[in-house]
């Protein structure tokens, strides 16, 4: 397997490093002397002793998003993997699943796509937001930034999962434009919990995943409007678990809390990650390198909820 091809080089940047040592040591004839190594060096040793079953494991659970700002998005008629396959087959050219260099506009723009046995991703780029930075003493200038985003079809049961934006109208913009690249004449349902029932969620989905509540911020109860951001402690792992949190802030306004989970990954391995959500709603950001069997782990456990 040609160890410098698009799989290597997404697996280089994405898949963790603690997880492609895991790994390497479970192989027969491994050479510990790579695992302290650069990164390039322990991936290269990874495809030498690893079979072909395990590289593409590797490079679906690890689709690289740049942003971990996820919107789920389900289809409210049956699609099936079959459908959106051929669907990018037909609507996507292969230069595009080359990826194409473009000039970003401040509109979408699809500049790759790669597939595999269970996803589709789409990816774009737009020249979206404006950002003041300082250039000389006293002095600030306002640029426009490049924003990247991912629409990723899941094949589990067909799902979407929209990557990178920070609220709803953009994710709802990017998977409009998948749907209708595809021609998949698909309605789309974005899974969130009503307004006046974020509490209720928060408990269903802390207990049905068993998570640890690992920070939080909530409304102080010295008032005022003031918040105060809490985090938990290694004695401590679950703010719940703390006396003078029960007391004060068990039942506060929350702006946003961070669940720890943890779960088996592609590998069979167990995977320990973390998840913000609060406002807005609908928005879940996972931690850095987490798996996508992780994050579809958690999108089922949801889903379930608001059925």
């Amino acid at each position: 397997m040609n160890r410098r091809d698009e799989k290597w080089e997404r697996i280089l940047i994405h898949a963790p490093r603690e997880l492609l040592v895991a790994l390497a040591k479970k192989q027969p004839g491994h050479r510990p002397s790579e695992f302290s190594k650069d990164s390039e060096a322990l991936l290269d040793e990874v495809f030498r002793v690893c079979d072909r079953k395990t590289i593409e494991t590797l490079y679906e659970e690890f689709p690289g998003p740049q942003n971990f700002s996820t919107w789920f998005y389900k289809p409210r008629a049956t699609l099936t993997k079959t459908e959106v396959e051929q669907a990018a087959k037909k609507h996507l050219v292969a230069n595009v699943s080359d990826g194409v260099k473009i000039q970003a506009s401040s509109e979408l723009q699809i500049y790759k796509y790669e597939a595999s046995s269970s996803n589709v991703v789409l990816r774009y780029v737009a020249a979206d937001r404006n950002q003041r930075l300082s250039v000389e003493f006293g002095e600030t200038q306002i640029f426009r930034v490049v924003s990247y985003y991912d629409c990723l079809f899941h094949f589990s049961d067909v799902v979407a999962f929209v990557f990178g934006p920070s609220g709803s109208h953009k994710s709802e913009q990017i998977m409009s434009a998948a749907d209708s690249r595809l021609d998949l004449k698909g309605s789309w349902e974005l899974l969130r919990p009503k307004r006046g029932e974020s509490r209720e969620f928060y408990n269903k989905i802390k207990k049905s995943i068993k998570g640890l509540l690992i920070e939080t911020k909530r409304d102080d109860p010295g008032g005022d409007y003031k918040t105060i951001t809490l985090e938990s402690k290694h004695k401590r792992p679950d703010l719940e678990q703390v006396a003078n949190f029960q007391k004060y802030y068990l039942h506060a306004d929350s702006y946003y809390d961070v669940l720890e989970y943890s779960c088996k990954d592609g590998f069979g391995l167990l995977e320990t990650t973390n998840v913000r959500f609060g406002r807005p709603f609908g928005r879940f950001t996972f931690k850095n390198g987490t798996s996508l069997t992780a994050i579809s782990y958690f999108q089922d456990e949801i889903s379930a909820l608001l059925r």
